[in-house]
């Protein structure tokens, strides 16, 4: 009972942790956006869904590059060289990372799109 109090603790601070960093960011990114569309002149709905994409096409750019590097040749071979199980721990660990990264800003840009399609 006490391991799943303290598990649901965690998660709940993991959530709220990256609630806020989602928060700064989107709130950067409108500041940004308000800030090009009064110098270029164009429509704020366009500037904040092209901002948004960008931030979601980060996101999938890290997943590509995560899976790419881990199914390289020369990554399996350094695997090797260094050790078998605690790399195997690091790889699943990149791995969890990467897809974290991309989710924080996958959640990012489609906040930004939709706050593009409010305004």
């Amino acid at each position: 009972m006490i391991f799943i109090k303290n598990f649901l603790k965690s998660v709940f601070k993991e959530i709220v942790r990256y609630s806020i960093g989602v928060l700064i960011l989107v709130l950067i990114s409108l500041v940004v956006g308000l800030i090009i569309s009064k110098i270029f002149g164009k429509s704020l709905t366009t500037v904040y869904q092209v901002i948004g994409v960008i931030i979601m096409s980060i996101g999938v750019l890290s997943i590509i590059g995560t899976k790419t590097i881990m199914l390289g040749h020369s990554y399996s071979l350094s695997k090797h060289v260094v050790g078998g199980n605690l790399v195997t721990r690091e790889d699943i660990k990149m791995l969890f990372q990467g897809q974290r990264f991309s989710i924080f800003m996958g959640i990012s840009g489609l906040l930004i799109v939709l706050i593009g399609w409010v305004v």
